[in-house]
């Protein structure tokens, strides 16, 4: 599929998304894909985000690429350049209020300006000028895209970005080793450790609301990256290398749901729960945890699912979903595909509906 295709398709899709009705995803959708030859910096894409500015941010495996629906510009580690990123593998990419992303990498985080395009590498420096000690393990954004920090000593702190204050929440781990992963949703924060050890505290304050070991029960004493997603009505879906879970209400009650290595989580607009996976592609589920749709790579049809070994899933602010393949690009897809038929227009240059509703 052209690069040339790949723009009109997605000015086409972006500007219907936001007439279209909120539904759960179709089982005939149609994958678009993105790739190395259309500009990708690499093929193995782990993170999807798209900002506030309307750019869409793809961490991949060898560089950091930005989508604007036309062109794709890819960012790269360069020896001896303070201001490039400080290292190639990106693994998770967070927008917070003033527009600025920071950058989870295998060397570390970063910060990114988007005033001057250039990497900031010296977190620990910005830790210091902002009241907050060590270096930084994790990084988290709640609904008002503040931050949450987790540092090197495994403290927690909330950041007030337009504020520019930095409190202390959480001093020390609550039965946990180094955390793995956090998230916040209303409020609460969620944080796992890489031990299996789950810990829930209520916002603003310091309240610790939860301390479970349900998913430590079964790690055997090893440690892993676990990583936490809260939903829309307040459940934990947690996930390992070999375990998943959800703990309903927060975490007062847990259920294990077998038959998924699942690698993220996401849910759409219509509160569906989506699982990129390790080899069973992309699957939805009730919050029971019955698999409800799947989508898997078809040989035979080009539009299908490009891989089934996923990365992510993200849903952006129009309902679009975008998922991250291991070894074949970017997809994406969104809801009322059969209503839509593509027209040999050539270049649209603009678009409006009359009070019938026709376009």
């Amino acid at each position: 599929m052209n690069l040339i295709f790949l723009k009109r398709l997605l000015i086409f899709s972006l500007l219907l998304a936001v007439c279209l009705p909120v539904w759960s995803l179709d089982p005939t959708l149609k994958f678009f894909h993105i790739g190395y030859q259309a500009g990708l910096s690499n093929n193995c894409v782990n993170c999807v985000v798209k900002s506030s500015r309307g750019f869409l941010w793809v961490g991949t495996s060898l560089g950091l690429d930005r989508y604007d629906g036309f062109t794709i510009r890819s960012y790269y580690s360069r020896p001896g350049d303070p201001l490039s990123l400080p290292d190639n593998v990106i693994e998770e990419i967070t927008e917070v209020a003033d527009g600025k992303l920071w950058i989870r990498t295998g060397s570390g985080y970063c910060l990114y300006s988007p005033l001057t395009e250039t990497f900031d590498n010296d977190i620990e420096e910005w830790m210091r000028n902002h009241g907050m000690t060590g270096g930084v393990r994790r990084v988290c954004s709640d609904a008002k895209c503040n931050l949450w920090i987790v540092n090197s000593r495994n403290q927690i702190y909330y950041y007030d970005v337009p504020a520019d204050k930095a409190t202390k929440v959480v001093d020390a781990a609550a039965g946990g080793n180094h955390v793995s992963n956090i998230c916040a949703k209303g409020k609460r924060l969620a944080v796992s450790y890489e031990n299996g050890w789950i810990a829930v505290y209520g916002l603003p304050g310091r309240q610790r609301l939860l301390s479970c070991d349900f998913m430590k029960k079964y790690a055997n004493g090893k440690n892993d990256n676990y990583k936490i997603f809260i939903d829309s009505q307040g459940n934990l879906w947690v996930s390992s290398s070999e375990k998943f879970a959800v703990g309903y209400r927060g975490g007062s009650s847990w259920k294990s749901i077998s038959g998924y290595v699942v690698r993220d989580v996401a849910e759409d607009q219509s509160g569906h729960i989506l699982l990129a996976t390790d080899h069973d592609g992309l699957v939805e589920i009730d919050r029971q945890g019955h698999q409800t749709m799947q989508w898997l790579h078809d040989d035979n049809d080009r539009m299908s699912l490009p891989d089934n070994t996923l990365q992510c899933v993200y849903v952006d602010d129009l309902g679009i979903t975008w998922v991250g393949t291991y070894r074949l690009g970017l997809a994406f897809c969104f809801n009322g595909q059969r209503r839509l038929g593509l027209l040999p227009l050539g270049d649209v240059c603009s678009m409006t509906q009359d009070h019938s509703g026709l376009l």
